[in-house]
């Protein structure tokens, strides 16, 4: 009789550990309700904006541009290798293209045309459109053969851009308000100009002037790590 208590004291405090292990390691296991927070928008992203990469972003450099610019033709090939390299399509970068200062009227109505082609077509044939339309910085007069080849080209309506930039329409008024606008709180008189912001509109670099796709990829070394 005094071996069968031993016994059952032995296998109750067995027992026992036993449900104690188990209810600690289902408690160890058990999966957590907690709430993933989304990703933060970056608030400094306008409409107009004509955005390359991941709109989520923790970095944003911003190119203030003129289409007539001699500067802004040389920057641009170094803007397209940072657009395809491991900083953007790894979606840590995002590249945005605003207009202004404008050299001339005819600045102004091309940087116009391509907001035009960006409100009918998206952003990647407004793009494609300002890639086109730097390369003919030297041309005086808008539009001219070279240009208008450009539009056929890229299967762009000319009769639908030239209602979309009416002299009294309200997409020219709010356009030109809004370059106004960006030229007088930047205090930007050169092209190109960029700003390097953060998700938060932090900004952690700026400056005027050609940027070499080495430079660009240096800043964004330092910042990403």
């Amino acid at each position: 009789m005094k071996y069968i208590n031993h016994f059952l004291i032995v296998f109750s405090g067995l027992l026992i550990a036993f449900l104690i292990i188990y209810k600690d390691s289902r408690e160890n296991f058990k999966i957590k309700d907690t709430e993933i927070p989304s990703p933060k928008k970056a608030f400094f992203i306008e409409e107009y904006d004509i955005i390359i990469g991941n709109k989520d972003a923790n970095f944003f450099l911003i190119e203030y541009i003129d289409l007539q610019c001699p500067s802004c033709k040389e920057f641009h090939p170094h803007l397209h290798s940072l657009i395809a390299s491991r900083y953007v399509t790894s979606g840590e970068v995002a590249v945005v293209i605003r207009h202004g200062p404008h050299i001339d009227s005819l600045s102004t109505e091309k940087a116009l045309t391509a907001e035009c082609v960006r409100k009918h077509y998206g952003n990647n044939k407004s793009l494609s459109f300002i890639d086109q339309i730097i390369l003919v910085v030297e041309e005086a007069q808008y539009p001219t053969k070279r240009i208008e080849k450009i539009f056929n080209d890229l299967g762009i309506n000319l009769e639908k851009i030239k209602q979309c930039k009416s002299i009294t329409g309200d997409v020219r008024i709010e356009f030109e308000q809004k370059t106004e606008d960006i030229i007088r709180s930047l205090q930007i008189r050169k092209t190109p100009y960029i700003q390097i912001l953060d998700n938060n509109g932090t900004e952690l670099y700026s400056a005027s002037g050609v940027h070499t796709f080495e430079e660009l990829a240096s800043l964004f070394f330092q910042l990403i790590k």
